[in-house]
């Protein structure tokens, strides 16, 4: 028998209660407010795929495409970003990559730095005039 993802979590995590305080569905308590995966903008839950998932490997497959991800052993979670230099969305397992390559990093750095000095130097004539 196959369950769901969200069968397991409601069967299995002991943070996931059906019901919480001020009649909240899918509490957990871990993070006292609703569970990640239940909500409508589906967020990823370290405990469960640390503590409970690894004991159904049946649901894995469902849980990789959930994440959108093809199902590993080590499971990653590719997200969208936008780069900053060029607009485009990329994919990436990085939170805090920023460029969807290196040309587009060498050229927001250099705006980055031609942004920073033009303000050091409003700074800096500005206190020498008062």
């Amino acid at each position: 028998m196959r369950m769901t993802v969200k069968a397991v979590i409601a069967a299995e995590c002991c943070n996931h209660f059906r019901e919480g305080p001020y009649s909240m569905s899918n509490y957990c308590c871990a993070k006292d407010a609703v569970c990640p995966i239940f909500t409508p903008t589906f967020q990823r839950c370290r405990w469960f795929e640390t503590a409970v998932l690894p004991a159904w490997p049946d649901v894995a497959a469902e849980w990789a495409d959930m994440c959108g991800q093809e199902e590993t052993g080590d499971i990653t979670v590719t997200r969208q970003a936008i780069c900053r230099n060029c607009g485009e969305a990329f994919k990436t397992t990085n939170n805090r990559q920023g460029y969807c390559s290196e040309a587009c990093s060498v050229e927001g750095r250099k705006r980055y730095v031609r942004v920073y000095r033009r303000h050091k130097r409003t700074l800096v004539s500005g206190a020498v005039e008062k």
